[in-house]
C-alpha cells in the first residue's frame, strides 16, 4: 500500500508536474450577463495517514429530490473577483471539517463548468491536503448531526474499469459516470470504496481532474478514455 505514496499517484514528483500542467493548459472561463451566479468548488485529493493510499473525498448531500448526491464542498464567488475563489475553498475546507489551519496546497484551477439547471458556472479548484486519518473523517462526518457527510475514495478504485463509464443525456451528449463504491457499502466489505456513485457536474468536473492527475500514465489511459471511444449511442441509448 506504502508504495502508492512512493511512486504512485499523487507522489512528490507528481504533485509538482499536475500543478505545472493545471497552469499551463488553457483555461475556459464561464462569465457574463448571461450567467447571474458563480461557485467555486474545491476537489480534495489526499493520503491516507493509514494506507499511504491516495485518494479522492466528496461531500454527499441530498439532491433537489432528497437523494443523497456525491459532489464538491465549495462557496459561491464572484465572477469578476478571483479573491473569492479563496474564500470559496477556505469555505470547502471547513465543510471537510477540517478548519481553517489545515494543511492545504492548491494545485491550481481547471476550467469552469456549468451548472445550466441553476444558471451557474463552476470553477474547480484542484487541492491537495497531505495525509488524513481518512477513516477517522468519514466515520465522524457520518455520527455529526450535519446536512452532509464525507465520502472518501481509493483513486486507483475511481480509476480502474470498472468504475469509469459514459451515458448519454438528452440535449448535452456523451457524460462520464464513475462507478467506483456504488453498492459496496451494502455487502459488508472494509471501508475501501465510497458508497455512491459519481454523475452529473460532479462527475464531469471530477473527469476533468483526473485527466490531469493521470498525466501521462497509460494503465490508465483506457479506464478514463475507452468508454468514450468503445461505445456507441443508438437511439438515446449507449452501446458497447
Amino acid at each position: 500500500a506504502a508504495a502508492g505514496y512512493t511512486g504512485g499517484l499523487l507522489n512528490p514528483a507528481d504533485l509538482k508536474r499536475i500543478a505545472h500542467d493545471l497552469s499551463a493548459m488553457p483555461r475556459k472561463r464561464i462569465e457574463g450577463p448571461d450567467v447571474p451566479q458563480a461557485r467555486a468548488v474545491l476537489v480534495p485529493l489526499c493520503h491516507d495517514s493509514r494506507t499511504k493510499v491516495p485518494h479522492a473525498l466528496f461531500t454527499v448531500k441530498p439532491d433537489d429530490f432528497g437523494a443523497p448526491h456525491a459532489g464538491f464542498p465549495g462557496g459561491p464567488r464572484h465572477n469578476d473577483d478571483s479573491d473569492d475563489i479563496g474564500a470559496a475553498v477556505r469555505e470547502a475546507v471547513r465543510e471537510l471539517g477540517l478548519g481553517d489551519g489545515a494543511s492545504l496546497r492548491i494545485l491550481g484551477v481547471a476550467s469552469d463548468a456549468a451548472d445550466v439547471p441553476k444558471q451557474c458556472a463552476v470553477t474547480p479548484v484542484v487541492g491537495y491536503l497531505g495525509e488524513l486519518d481518512v477513516e477517522e473523517m468519514t466515520s465522524m462526518s457520518a455520527l455529526e448531526k450535519s446536512k452532509h457527510t464525507l465520502m472518501a475514495v481509493r483513486l486507483d478504485d475511481l480509476l480502474s474499469k470498472e468504475s469509469v463509464d459514459v451515458t448519454l443525456v438528452p440535449g448535452v451528449g456523451p457524460m462520464p459516470v464513475f462507478n467506483a463504491g456504488a453498492g459496496e457499502e451494502e455487502k459488508g466489505d472494509s471501508p475501501r470504496r465510497g458508497g455512491l456513485k459519481i454523475w452529473g457536474l460532479s462527475a464531469q468536473i471530477l473527469h476533468q481532474v483526473m485527466r490531469v492527475v493521470v498525466g501521462p500514465r497509460k494503465e490508465y489511459m483506457e479506464a478514463l478514455y475507452g468508454p468514450f471511444v468503445n461505445k456507441k449511442f443508438v437511439g438515446g441509448n449507449s452501446n458497447p
